[in-house]
This record gives structure tokens, sequence and C-alpha cells, in this order.
């Protein structure tokens, strides 16, 4: 069950670093829809979902995108989102 959750982390990891690099304003947006569509799930098949398409977006744009010091707070602040909340529902499907 710790799966999902550490390939959803290194996932968000990855989109971290790409801002620093340059993420830009594009990665950030589809980076909060990731962290809102996770938090929403109820299981981890939703997350495993969430993921796919988070793997999808960042292969298909995320070398792209140009950006600011300012997106790669943001983004921050969106994996910590995503990551608190994963990380709760791991957390919780493990106690059962």
């Amino acid at each position: 069950m710790i799966r999902p959750l550490s390939l959803v982390l290194c996932t968000t990891f990855a989109l971290a670093l790409n801002a620093c690099k340059g993420g830009g304003a594009e990665l950030v947006k589809a980076q909060e829809k990731f962290a809102e569509d996770a938090c929403a799930c109820k299981d981890l098949e939703c997350v495993k979902k969430v993921q796919a398409e988070q793997q999808k977006w960042v292969a298909e744009h995320g070398a792209a995108a140009t950006g600011s010091e300012e997106d790669a707070e943001k983004i921050a602040a969106a994996n910590k989102k995503l990551t608190d909340c994963v990380t709760k529902l791991a957390t919780a499907s493990a106690g059962k």
C-alpha cells in the first residue's frame, strides 16, 4: 500500500525539480489540479489513476514549461498538499 504513495512522491519531487529549473505557470496549474484530484480520492486505486495522469502530463508537457521562483514555491505548496492527502489515505488504508 505504500508503493502508490512512494510513486506519487517521486513524481511530485520530479515536478518540483522541474519548477526550480523553470517549470512555469502551466506546471503550477497542472500540479494544483493533480493535488486537488488526489485529495478527492477515497482509495489508493484513485490515487494510482491521478498518478498515471500526472506522469502522462509531465512526459508530454513538463520539459517545455518555463517559470520563476514564485512558480516553484506554488508547486512546492501543491506538492505538500498532494503528499499530505496521499499519506493520510495510505495510512488509513494500511490500518484496515
